[in-house]
């Protein structure tokens, strides 16, 4: 699930997204994580060369 943005905010992460040149990934919360669900992360993460983000849907 991703967070709901009103016209005026999609607009300021676009514009953000252009300045850093980069994508903004907007969730309405991120899950926390213990240390060795972030390490298991981290660990998935560069065998695939992708980003992984855990949120609570």
């Amino acid at each position: 699930m991703y967070a709901t943005l009103t016209g005026q905010q999609l607009e300021k992460v676009q514009a953000l997204e252009k300045e850093l040149g980069l994508y903004v990934l907007a969730t309405p919360k991120y899950k926390p994580l213990k240390p060795e669900q972030v390490q298991d992360l981290n660990e998935m993460e560069k065998k695939l060369g992708a980003v992984l983000i855990a949120y609570e849907s």
